[in-house]
């Protein structure tokens, strides 16, 4: 009782100091260092990736649990609601893309309204948690970067949280992988009851792909911050980056390890620096060559733990759902069968008609898009395309209006796509939407990209 007392104590002051703060600093583009608002974000950040109900939570009968991620969450939207009624968030003169969430969001509420907001079974995931992790949130998280995301100062503190948390994940992968349990924390990653990917390092998402991901944001958020590092802090952040590579490997994850290729190519064609990265990369680049032909029997292997991809089981699953979603598509092309109805649509209407070989469980639809048509049908579907488009865009807008070196220039861009892009393919082969964390970060870092187009174009409106 006590220790629950105390972080009550702990997280209303905090909340006192950030809305002082909003009345403390009412200049939105002061660039005086890093603003109480961006390190609440940050400290959210970090508390959605650890600090979540199976960390710690006080729940009450009827209500929601109230773990620290959830409060942090809810200081946020607070400083956000704060900053509408005080005038400080400003939609013009971009605001196309906080619309078209809006439509989507509306489509998602009218589903629920429609199929239910109540899982259909206790075991299942209820629909009120699957839009507020995979949408809801993320879009709120991108108009709170885009309103108080402002200076170089912000974002670069934004990378490194990014990045620590991939060094804190890499080190407990470690200890997964060698079976070293007793030093993994949090706690509850250990919990065999929650067996999904307990063999691989699937860190506090319980998921390995989620952590896989997790960490390769978290390595091109550190290879992008490493510009404004001097001295001795660079070559220990560099070390530090060299952990991500046996890390990655340790989730024994074919779409992580794709992504980590996207972006180490990504960086080593386009990224742009004042020495030939050819010549630098040359001996690292060649040694993984030849690992990589010593180690080809094992990597193409059935073996999962001996690193192999070769699993044809899990592609056969994932093509039998294909088959059954193609079904579903079919008989409900517009509205589909509802959101967050997959699985009991399958379980229901479409038992038998599709074996999915191998396992008696339920199986989700491991393609976000395809699992999306399912479920939303070509409306909802194409509202969120219209998003992913318009945020691409902006990437693709921006690129000419920003200096071409520094922290903030192009280096910066190149940087926040390769996220977004190793984001959507991992989504070809997981649904996302269960983890707020892993689809946090892209869309903060697409709100700070709108903000910072918004503000450009103010300064320079005939450009």
């Amino acid at each position: 009782m006590v220790l629950v007392l105390s972080i009550l104590i702990i997280l209303s002051f905090s909340t006192i100091l950030i809305l002082l703060s909003l009345k403390m600093r009412p200049s939105p583009n002061a660039d005086s260092g890093v603003r109480l608002t961006t390190l609440v974000l940050c400290i959210w950040l970090i508390a959605s990736a650890f600090w979540g109900s199976k960390f710690f939570a006080i729940r009450f009968p009827g209500l929601i649990a109230l773990s620290i991620d959830r409060f942090f969450f809810a200081v946020l939207v607070a400083v956000l609601l704060v900053g509408i009624y005080r005038g400080r968030v400003i939609f013009k003169p971009s605001f196309a893309i906080e619309l078209w969430m809006l439509l989507f969001s509306v489509v998602c509420i009218a589903s629920m309204a429609i199929h239910g907001f109540n899982p259909s079974r206790l075991d299942f995931t209820s629909p009120i948690f699957v839009f507020v992790s995979g949408y809801l949130a993320p879009f709120i998280i991108f108009l709170y970067a885009k309103t108080y995301l402002s200076s170089e100062h912000d974002l670069h503190m934004v990378f490194v949280t990014v990045f620590g948390i991939g060094i804190y994940l890499a080190i407990i992968a470690f200890f997964e992988f060698f079976d070293l349990r007793q030093l993994v924390f949090p706690r509850y990653i250990n919990d065999p009851s929650v067996y999904l990917h307990l063999d691989r390092a699937r860190g506090p998402f319980l998921n390995a792909a989620f952590n896989g991901l997790a960490m390769v944001f978290a390595g091109v958020c550190g290879l992008h911050a490493l510009s404004r590092m001097k001295g001795p802090a660079r070559w220990i952040q560099a070390g530090l980056l060299c952990l991500f590579f046996p890390a990655v490997f340790f989730t024994q994850t074919r779409s992580v390890y794709l992504c980590f290729l996207i972006a180490l190519v990504s960086f080593l064609f386009f990224y742009r620096t004042a020495f030939p990265k050819w010549k630098t990369f040359a001996l690292p680049v060649a040694l993984a060559i030849f690992l990589l032909a010593a180690g080809l029997p094992r990597l193409l292997s059935e073996e999962r733990k001996a690193g192999g991809v070769y699993q044809i089981g899990e592609i056969q699953v994932r093509m039998a759902l294909i088959q059954m979603s193609a079904l579903m598509i079919k008989d409900h092309p517009f509205l589909g069968v509802g959101f967050n109805q997959f699985v009991p649509a399958a379980e229901e209407d479409y038992r038998g008609r599709v074996p999915i070989p191998y396992t008696s469980e339920p199986q989700t639809q491991h393609h976000h898009i395809i699992g999306m048509l399912v479920e939303l049908g070509v409306l909802g579907t194409s509202f969120y395309a219209v998003i992913l488009i318009m945020v691409l865009r902006r990437f693709y807008q921006l690129a000419d209006w920003v200096p071409q070196s520094g922290f903030m220039g192009a280096n910066m861009i190149l940087s926040i796509a390769i996220i977004w892009t190793v984001y959507l393919t991992n989504n070809m082969f997981i649904e996302p939407t269960f983890q707020i964390y892993t689809n946090a970060v892209p869309y903060l870092l697409a709100g700070y990209c709108d903000g910072l187009y918004g503000r450009l174009s103010i300064a320079n409106p005939k450009s």
